[in-house]
């Protein structure tokens, strides 16, 4: 990610993307939403719905390497950006 950029656009690109993680992340833990590590070696997460549906989804198809996996048995997965508002982490769980 840093190739073509300058160290200081890397740096601030960095402390970024860890405030909207850290802001993410508190939310969740917060309401008691269990957060998985993926291992980066990892190329297929199987989410199960409450029905039993099993959806799979690609890792090497994702948006971003550092994004995120909403996911609330009652609906399917939702990615989002590690940039997106943490208002969208809340409309996903509380639809």
């Amino acid at each position: 990610m840093k190739k073509g950029m300058t160290d200081e656009g890397f740096n601030s690109l960095s402390d970024d993307a860890s405030f909207y993680s850290a802001n993410v992340n508190g939310y969740l833990r917060k309401r008691d939403i269990i957060i998985y590590d993926a291992d980066q070696n990892l190329k297929f997460i199987n989410f199960v719905r409450t029905n039993k549906k099993i959806i799979r989804v690609d890792l090497r198809k994702t948006v971003s390497p550092y994004g995120l996996y909403l996911f609330d048995p009652r609906k399917n997965p939702r990615e989002i950006g590690i940039f997106e508002s943490i208002e969208k982490t809340k409309k996903y769980f509380e639809d």
